[in-house]
């Protein structure tokens, strides 16, 4: 393998892995911005389970379309490589919360992981290769 494909590589993932921190912060500001509004004006009476899912749902397509605005970019690998990362951080956290946390601790971490972080990563993965895969098709003339 040529110098100049491992420098490619390398800096795909590297690029990759800051934007994965960025795209974390955009969730983080969303669900910061919304929860307290769609609580108060979206909530569906007796069901708080499926309020927090619809909840969750907007908040994540909101944030996966800022996220996708990044496939503007030249380099339209960067997007899944971003989430995946986001999938590989949230994967660490959760063996981390599993094997060091006990008891109500745990129960808690994971209660909190499962409801902020998988519907934006499910969300986002799904939609960024799936534009990835279309966007990067060559154009049959």
């Amino acid at each position: 393998m040529s110098e100049a494909m491992k420098t490619r590589k390398s800096s795909t993932l590297m690029v990759g892995f800051v934007l994965a921190i960025l795209f974390s912060f955009i969730y983080v500001i969303f669900y910061n911005l919304l929860t307290e509004p769609l609580y108060r004006y979206l909530s569906i009476p007796g069901m708080d389970l499926l309020t927090s899912f619809v909840h969750s749902l907007i908040v994540s397509v909101l944030g996966t379309a800022v996220c996708c605005l990044f496939f503007f970019q030249r380099k339209k690998r960067l997007v899944p490589v971003a989430y995946a990362w986001m999938t590989f951080f949230v994967l660490i956290a959760y063996l981390l919360s599993a094997f060091y946390f006990e008891g109500v601790r745990r129960t808690n971490l994971l209660a909190v992981l499962s409801l902020f972080c998988l519907m934006p990563l499910l969300v986002g993965n799904l939609t960024a290769w799936l534009l990835y895969r279309r966007l990067d098709r060559p154009t049959g003339d």
